[in-house]
């Protein structure tokens, strides 16, 4: 007890020592005795301004040496108590984590094909049978041992060790989809910016049930030009046949100087972006407006920008 203490505070621990089913206790005041096992250097000048060889004498002393002093039984618990107390702050709460599941014999699902700017990429999913989720899957793309298709294997196992822990597959297509490369292309007239971007929209189309999803069909130029001219052929006024006539006679000259130069250029455009392999198809608007601006690809309808 502190040095200071009362018999009151005496007192209070017999009693509390009786309430709680206690057999006997110790109590002493600090400072009273020339030699206590426990005790605070800084608490304590007599013992804080020992050198280690008096102490080392006072433990010979009561305990026969220090082999001694460790087998005390209230040395012992003292010490376990602190280094559990530590023990515990520095690891903290135990975490649990999930153990990856063995894989069946025999497991069913699809594989499904994605274009990408690097190639072909396969990609299979596996079902788990018991939770109706993907169990696993594997992605191949190009020559086995090339670059692109060593780390696309190295992620698909990622994967798969992810799905046969536990994690949430949607959350895995999430995080996979949008990632960005040099080298971009179109699938089912989905942008794919990358081989990750192509496993991610595989697994996203397979918890959407979208697996069999059709390519769209787009219409060819041509297709378009003769649309836009029926479409145009059909807004006639009503004022006659008369007015009919001299509306036409009126702006036949201008709109057929400047139709075939805004057509032929609009044409020129998106043939480059044709040629060299890409939709013109716009990802944000679907219009297939789509041309090359100073080397970037930009869509004349709704201003998007693939830079």
């Amino acid at each position: 007890a502190p040095n200071d203490s009362t018999i009151e505070d005496a007192a209070e621990v017999f009693q509390y020592i009786y309430d709680h089913g206690g057999k006997g206790v110790t109590y002493y005041r600090d400072g009273t005795r020339s030699k206590q096992v426990l005790t605070t250097r800084a608490q304590n000048t007599e013992f804080s301004d020992m050198d280690t060889e008096e102490l080392v004498a006072q433990l010979e002393e009561m305990f026969g040496g220090i082999e001694g002093f460790l087998e005390d039984e209230a040395v012992q618990a003292a010490l376990d108590d602190s280094v559990q107390g530590m023990l515990s702050a520095a690891d903290g709460e135990e975490s649990e984590f999930a153990r990856k599941r063995s894989r069946p014999d025999v497991l069913h699902g699809v594989t499904q094909r994605i274009d990408t700017g690097y190639g072909k990429l396969y990609v299979n999913i596996n079902e788990d049978p018991e939770a109706e989720r993907p169990f696993e899957l594997f992605a191949n793309i190009g020559n086995s041992g090339g670059f692109t298709a060593s780390f696309t294997e190295a992620l698909a196992k990622t994967i798969s060790t992810a799905l046969r822990s536990g994690v949430d597959p949607e959350e895995i297509a999430d995080e996979l989809q949008g990632i960005r490369s040099p080298k971009v292309a179109w699938d089912k007239g989905e942008q794919i910016q990358s081989i990750p971007d192509a496993i991610g929209t595989a697994l996203r189309r397979y918890l959407d049930g979208d697996v069999d999803k059709a390519y769209p069909q787009q219409a060819t130029l041509e297709e378009t030009a003769e649309d836009e001219k029926r479409a145009n052929t059909s807004h006639q006024t009503d004022g006659g046949p008369q007015a009919a006539d001299a509306d036409t006679q009126t702006d036949a000259g201008p709109q057929a100087d400047a139709g075939p130069a805004a057509g032929d250029a609009a044409e020129s455009a998106q043939q480059d972006l044709i040629d060299a392999g890409e939709s013109p198809e716009c990802p944000e608007c679907s219009s297939m407006s789509l041309y090359y601006s100073e080397g970037c690809k930009t869509c004349e309808s709704c201003g998007w920008s693939e830079c």
